[in-house]
């Protein structure tokens, strides 16, 4: 999705993923878009030439990298004086009784809730990340209307949802059904949603 964003301004885009349905999906972009490249990589080892990228734009995967290892590969195939931007879009959460009781869906029938909520905690690691460098952050809050299905696809795409086959499928997709149910207005629910941007660069040398 943040690929698309950059291929519709004109930018050339190589796309680096590891997970092999990700990046079937992005390939499924490359055939619309002929300046996209996609390659089988992660963060660390990305198999880019040394100073040969103008901008790094990391979507919502920040907290999944070794930082370690993650920080020598871009300060290696970043061009001089060159950004790190991450970004993500997501739920805000526990502001509002439809927020409290989504949240709640997800803690009761969810596999690891606790864990994954430490794990999006990364303002700290953001810091640390970009030490001796530079760093802004932004954000932008909004809303969605997510009918019954959109809400469902949504959900199912968290890490802490349980996958199909899962002892406790069954139950988160019960208990959204009831979430909905009770929240739909006019079809939809609406939940409010938060970009942030984060902005970085490595200290000169």
């Amino acid at each position: 999705m943040l690929a698309e964003v950059f291929l519709e301004n004109g930018n050339a885009v190589i796309a680096i993923e590891p997970n092999d349905e990700m990046r079937a999906a992005c390939e499924r972009l490359a055939t619309r878009w002929p300046g996209l490249i996609v390659k089988k990589a992660s963060a660390e080892v990305t198999g880019l030439e040394d100073a040969s990228v103008d901008l790094i734009a990391v979507g919502r995967a920040f907290h999944w990298f070794d930082l370690e290892k993650a920080r020598v590969e871009f300060e290696r195939i970043l061009r001089p004086g060159a950004w790190v931007a991450l970004v993500s879009n997501s739920r805000v959460r526990d502001d509002s009784p439809i927020s409290v009781a989504y949240e709640a869906v997800l803690r009761e029938h969810g596999t690891d809730y606790s864990a994954n909520r430490d794990r999006y905690e990364i303002e700290e690691k953001m810091n640390a990340f970009f030490a001796g460098g530079e760093m802004f952050r932004e954000e932008s809050f909004n809303e969605q209307s997510l009918t019954l299905e959109e809400l469902i696809g949504q959900t199912q795409s968290y890490s802490v949802t349980p996958a199909r086959g899962h002892a406790k499928f069954d139950g988160m997709q019960n208990a959204l059904r009831k979430f909905f149910r009770e929240w739909e207005q006019d079809e939809v629910v609406v939940m409010k949603t938060v970009c942030n941007l984060t902005g970085g660069r490595f200290p000169q040398l």
